[in-house]
């Protein structure tokens, strides 16, 4: 990642995905894959069609997010963000969860 931000400058935007490639979980609570498991496991078990599975299950994994540790993906990250910004470099992150989600707890 180091490499391909070398030559940002104050006229430069960088976005960054942000779920498991900027950080992820420390475990495996809260993961994608664990947001995988909740659907073919539970979902299935308990009888939920797809739409109101996924639904009921999002919701389930989302609360989580706010209680859950979460590590950078690459140890040198967090300092590189920190060079772009001492840079004047514009910064963005994106992620998939829905906006309606993204309330402090």
């Amino acid at each position: 990642m180091a490499e391909a931000v070398q030559a940002a400058d104050d006229d430069t935007l960088v976005v960054f995905d942000i779920d498991n490639t900027l950080i992820e979980p420390v475990g495996n609570l809260g993961s994608d894959q664990w947001y995988d498991f909740l659907v073919r496991s539970i979902g299935r078990w308990m009888g939920f069609r797809r739409r109101r599975r996924s639904a009921g299950l999002t919701l389930i994994w989302n609360e989580v997010q706010w209680i859950i540790e979460v590590k950078a993906v690459e140890p040198d990250t967090p300092q590189l963000i920190r060079g772009l910004q001492d840079r004047s470099v514009k910064l963005m992150g994106l992620t998939r969860p829905h906006p309606r989600d993204a309330h402090a707890p």
